[in-house]
Order: C-alpha cells, then sequence, then structure tokens
C-alpha cells in the first residue's frame, strides 16, 4: 500500500478522504518540522535543526504564489513568516541574502556560508553589521507558526480565494510533472508496489498512468 502522508494513503487520497492540503500539511508538520523539534533538544543541533527548518521555506512559498522559480518561493516563504527582521531595512532584502547564504552554503555544502551566523538570540533572526545572525530553535518556532496559519487560510478560503487558487495551481503543477515524469522514466506498476510512493510531490491517481506511446494503464 502507497503511503503518500503521515498515516495517509494512495487510497485515501484517490476516494477523497484526504485533500490535497492533508498530504502537503501532513508531510511537512509530521516528516519535517516534528524532526526539527526533537533535534532542538539535543546539543550542537543547530545546523541539523537549521536545515530542516528552512527548507520549509520554499514549498510555503510556492503555494503562496501558486509558481515561480526557487528563490521566489524561498524569499515569499521568508517574508510569510518574518515580515519585519530587525536590523534590516526589508524583509526581502534579508530574505534574498538568506536564499544565496543557504542555498550555495547550508543545502549546497552542508554547511553555512560566511555572513550567517548561529547564536543564541532573543529573536529568531537579526542582520547586523551585515551579517545574519539566526537563532535556529527560535527560528522553528515561528515557522511552526507560520507554516500552520498558512495551511489554515488555505483550508478556510473559497474556492475563488487568491491563497486557494495558488494552492491548487502549485499542487496541481507538482502532480502533473511527477506524472510526466513517472511516463517517460519509470514503469507504472512500480509505484504502487512500495510501501512509500515515489513521488516527493503531489500524488498521483492510479486510474491514469500514460507511456509516451499513449498507451492507458488500469494499475489494480
Amino acid at each position: 500500500m502507497s503511503i503518500i502522508g503521515p498515516g495517509m494513503t494512495l487510497n485515501d487520497y484517490e476516494s477523497g478522504r484526504v485533500a490535497p492540503i492533508d498530504v502537503f500539511e501532513g508531510r511537512i508538520k509530521s516528516w519535517t518540522l516534528a524532526f526539527a523539534r526533537r533535534l532542538a533538544m539535543e546539543k550542537d543541533s543547530g545546523i541539523a535543526v537549521l536545515l530542516l527548518t528552512s527548507s520549509v521555506f520554499e514549498p510555503m512559498g510556492g503555494v503562496l504564489l501558486g509558481s515561480g522559480n526557487s528563490e521566489a518561493k524561498f524569499c515569499a516563504g521568508f517574508v510569510r513568516t518574518f515580515p519585519h527582521v530587525p536590523g534590516s531595512k526589508t524583509a526581502q532584502d534579508v530574505a534574498r541574502i538568506v536564499w544565496n547564504l543557504m542555498r550555495d552554503g547550508l543545502f549546497h555544502e552542508s554547511f553555512i556560508k560566511a555572513g550567517l551566523i548561529l547564536d543564541s538570540l532573543d529573536v529568531p533572526i537579526r542582520e547586523e553589521a551585515g551579517a545574519i545572525y539566526i537563532d535556529p530553535v527560535r527560528l522553528l518556532d515561528s515557522v511552526e507558526v507560520a507554516f500552520a496559519d498558512v495551511c489554515k487560510d488555505i483550508r478556510a478560503a473559497e474556492s475563488a480565494a487568491t491563497v486557494r487558487k495558488n494552492f491548487d495551481a502549485y499542487w496541481g503543477k507538482k502532480q502533473e510533472n511527477q506524472r510526466r515524469y513517472m511516463e517517460a522514466r519509470v514503469d507504472p506498476q512500480a509505484m504502487f508496489h512500495s510501501d512509500t510512493t515515489l513521488s516527493t510531490a503531489a500524488p498521483i491517481s492510479r486510474p491514469l498512468i500514460t507511456k509516451p506511446d499513449a498507451t492507458v494503464f488500469e494499475v489494480e
């Protein structure tokens, strides 16, 4: 049985028992932030906590914008979490700096670049003398709250509301990208023979998976 989220199967998704927002929220809340919270209780866990926590900015920004490149989505998620950063002129400026320091440092090299300093602070993040100071645990606190608020807004929104339309656009694009990848490169049966779906984005429903030659497979 394919697991697509915490306590959620592909059958649940196809039947409508769980909605896309349930999968999106559950994956990030239970599979990412919950482990960041556990690590936050360990000594010398700042880098690991920062790595997990900061990974939420881009998908959060993605559902807010509906589309966009990596930087735009990261910055949108960051600014939603921190509309004001002490010591900076604008949160957007800080967001771009943080994106650069983390993307090319933390995400690509498994460490932080010069200009990003982890410390125990009385705020989650601040800019001082050209450097960005971050308290990883306080950052986690803020991201958890912001992410929960975004998901709450999506759930409460009417289908015509911008926040809901952007989420649907984001999810639909992820699902389409995953479908195309599966058609081009993966045996259609493979995704349904593992305990966890191959999709790391939006899951694909079973009924229609098409090969490049347009043959339609009905997967039992």
